[in-house]
């Protein structure tokens, strides 16, 4: 009977899991309130909002800098793994996670909900 991966298939989803480990993340939510004496709607005071969540966290391979208005800015990427239950606080208005002091803003969502899970392709916030 012959092996249903190669080798060098088995290698690669070996390399990808010894990246990977269980932690705890927060998703941060930060909103604002107008000031309803203001005209032009500005902003009076801000609201910041935590929920931890468990996840499998997995730091990619793309690292570097990226060029802005502000000079250049460190960029790094993210996967996290999550339970499907987590959905409506991720993708809620104004979110971004935060790990080990850094801050990644949210670029996609695969949700896979024969598993019950979603993976998270995040962005490093400068």
């Amino acid at each position: 009977m012959t092996a249903l991966l190669t080798d060098y298939q088995k290698d690669i989803i070996r390399k990808a899991r010894e990246r990977t480990y269980s932690t705890d993340i927060s998703i941060v939510r930060v909103t604002s309130s107008p000031n309803v004496g203001d005209a032009y709607g500005k902003t009076t005071s801000k609201t910041t909002s935590t929920t931890v969540i468990k996840t499998n966290v997995t730091f990619g391979q793309r690292y570097g800098f990226r060029s802005s208005e502000a000079g250049l800015i460190e960029a790094g990427d993210l996967i996290v793994t999550t339970s499907l239950d987590h959905k409506a606080t991720v993708t809620a208005d104004k979110v971004h996670i935060e790990i080990e002091g850094n801050k990644y803003s949210i670029g996609a969502i695969e949700i896979y909900s024969e598993a019950n899970e979603m993976v998270i392709r995040c962005n490093r916030i400068g």
